[in-house]
């Protein structure tokens, strides 16, 4: 009598885990968030509407739009965190890039040097790039939320090309 509510509660739950919480432990990865290519068939003004809809449909708050460099900006609350991305569009390639945010962890990840190891297996963290070889690092969380975006942006490109007649 109770397995079909638990079903629904423990697929709700993780539908959810992305928005998980944002640990005060540094869960720093390299930002390399996924790219998007929108198909040939679509406009430009078809594909802007399309990422819009991906953001509106992942909960992000559109900030600006400004369709002559071909940017949008956007932000995401959770809890106590607000996490901001800028997704470019130039042609069909649709990448983002991180915005300052709140209580997001954000910097540089750079190879250690002199056998030094840091809590991340050999790399150090630090607030301001450096160097040429300093890697662009955010809160896992982060990057997942950025992938979640663009992989739902995909999506909406693919629908807004059926429904071209592509």
């Amino acid at each position: 009598m109770f397995r079909f509510p638990r079903r629904i509660l423990l697929m709700l739950s993780l539908l959810a885990l992305p928005l998980g919480p944002v640990a005060a432990g540094s869960a720093i990865v390299p930002f390399e968030p996924e790219t998007v290519t929108a198909p040939t068939g679509l406009d430009a003004a078809r594909i802007d509407h399309a990422v819009v809809e991906g953001f509106v449909i992942r909960g992000w708050r559109i900030t600006e739009i400004d369709t002559r460099a071909g940017t949008i900006d956007a932000e995401l609350p959770v809890r106590a965190h607000l996490g901001r991305v800028r997704a470019r569009i130039d042609g069909r390639k649709i990448t983002f890039a991180y915005r300052e945010s709140e209580n997001i962890d954000h910097g540089w990840l750079i190879e250690t040097r002199g056998g030094s190891k840091g809590n991340d297996g050999g790399m150090h963290f630090r607030a301001t790039r450096e160097g040429p070889d300093d890697v662009e690092a955010v809160h896992r969380n982060y990057l997942a939320w950025v992938n979640e975006l663009a992989r739902t942006i995909d999506g909406t490109l693919m629908l807004a090309e059926m429904e071209a007649g592509g």
